[in-house]
């Protein structure tokens, strides 16, 4: 189980995933809004999802680990990923990484560059919601985390059908465990890293 951390300044790229969602209104999320975003994602995806507390350390840890989108003043959307330290891009790599709880070690501390992304996945309750986080995120890909590779794993049809159609994830080749993956921006564009 992940533990809180000192508050240092959140690193370039941190900072910067929270910059660029909120311009599409999708806001970090805060400790008290937690628990109903977790419930909303176990009831719209299912089990297994990660807990709210462990949602709140990923969070916590990262500064940038679940984000939320309201309509009409009520939750409509929720947006999770763990940004990875080398630890825990060897263990996704190794097809080791426990999505639904992380090591400490493998979830990139807020002050540092994450060595990748992996998705936990999105949960809306409307078209608009999807449409919105699906935007910010893409275009989060493209400013913020250009030189990032995606990993990630589908647990419903819809959510195979965006990512997988829609977004152009592929399953991570040697995977054994269902990981999907998007190189980075940089790599598919051909651009030296």
């Amino acid at each position: 189980m992940l533990r809180q951390t000192d508050h240092k300044a959140d690193s370039e790229t941190i900072a910067g995933i929270r910059a660029q969602l909120a311009a599409y209104g999708v806001l970090a999320a805060r400790p008290e809004q937690i628990p109903e975003a977790q419930a909303l994602c176990a009831r719209l995806v299912g089990l297994p999802v990660a807990s709210a507390q462990v949602m709140a350390a990923v969070h916590m840890r990262s500064g940038a680990g679940l984000f939320l989108v309201h309509e009409d003043e009520k939750l409509a959307g929720v947006m999770g990923f763990v940004p990875l330290s080398q630890a825990g891009l060897a263990a996704v790599l190794a097809d080791a990484f426990k999505a639904v709880d992380p090591l400490e070690s493998e979830v990139c501390a807020r002050w540092e560059e994450p060595a990748a992304m992996f998705g936990w996945g999105i949960a809306t309750r409307s078209h608009s919601a999807t449409k919105t986080l699906v935007t910010g995120v893409s275009e989060m890909g493209r400013v913020v985390v250009p030189h990032l590779d995606w990993f990630g794993r589908t647990v419903t049809a819809d959510g195979e059908r965006l990512i997988m159609q829609r977004l152009g994830w592929r399953p991570l080749p040697g995977s054994t465990t269902g990981l999907i993956w998007q190189p980075s921006l940089e790599k598919r564009q051909g651009v030296a890293a």
